[in-house]
């Protein structure tokens, strides 16, 4: 299944852009990340491709985005 991943600072950040997400109709979900500097504390959104678009609510509402990983499907 083909999905993006939104990387935000901290598991707050992560709980409040699930919840804007879900009030703009837009599915996504709370994943745990290996941490990085890249990815903060080392939490992340799942939604639906393409990122960007999840992304600028996001950012819209207040939450920093620290990256989208854009996955798909493997042969």
């Amino acid at each position: 299944m083909e999905k993006s991943l939104l990387l935000v600072g901290s598991v707050t950040h992560a709980l409040a852009g699930r919840e804007l997400l879900s009030q703009r109709g837009i599915a996504g979900s709370v994943l745990r990340v290996p941490r990085t500097s890249r990815t903060g504390c080392g939490y992340a959104l799942t939604v639906p491709p393409p990122g960007a678009a999840a992304a600028q609510v996001l950012e819209e509402g207040g939450i920093r985005v620290l990256g989208i990983e854009e996955e798909g499907e493997r042969p």
